[in-house]
């Protein structure tokens, strides 16, 4: 089956309710529209057109209607959102731990063992194939004491061992 990415300014859209207005728009003008309705009935005189009223209307009404707008394909309402978000933010710097500057670091002192700083007189044979009487001859000069065993350890982990 075949697939494609969809590019993500598709999948963003905004969907459009009233010719080019959408829904966060349409909410931002008509916001006004109720407040001056309420306005109008409700505070005094009644029913009836006052100055105060008008001026009240026009500092609630205007900064909605401001809002609305689109600067660069985008609601002004989102960018003053954005820039209260990044006035808002917290302003911590919190550092971090694993960062060396100005801290003091300890090291770990490299541990010498004594066996290990001896240096061997010859290199040991990597590949060693034992027969079986080799094997037994071995046991039989370790049980005698004619041959002393030493097992070393290598810088990288690994072992040496060494017939004496």
């Amino acid at each position: 089956m075949k697939t494609q990415v969809i590019p993500a300014q598709i999948t963003t859209v905004e969907d459009k309710i009233v010719g080019s207005l959408t829904f966060s728009q349409l909410l931002l003008l008509l916001t006004p529209v109720a407040l001056v309705a309420l306005i109008y009935a409700f505070m005094p005189p009644l029913m009836e057109l006052a100055w105060y009223k008008v001026g009240l209307v026009l500092s609630l009404s205007l900064p909605l209607i401001v809002l609305a707008i689109r600067v660069r394909g985008v609601v002004m309402l989102d960018w003053v959102q954005l820039v209260g978000r990044y006035v808002l933010r917290p302003r911590l710097y919190v550092a971090d731990k694993n960062d060396p500057e100005g801290r003091q670091v300890p090291r770990p002192e490299k541990v010498v063992h004594p066996v290990s700083a001896k240096k061997l007189s010859k290199p040991p044979r990597l590949i060693i194939n034992p027969t079986a009487a080799s094997l037994r001859t071995f046991e039989y000069q370790l049980s005698q004491k004619q041959v002393a065993l030493r097992v070393v350890p290598t810088a990288k982990g690994g072992v040496h061992v060494v017939l004496d």
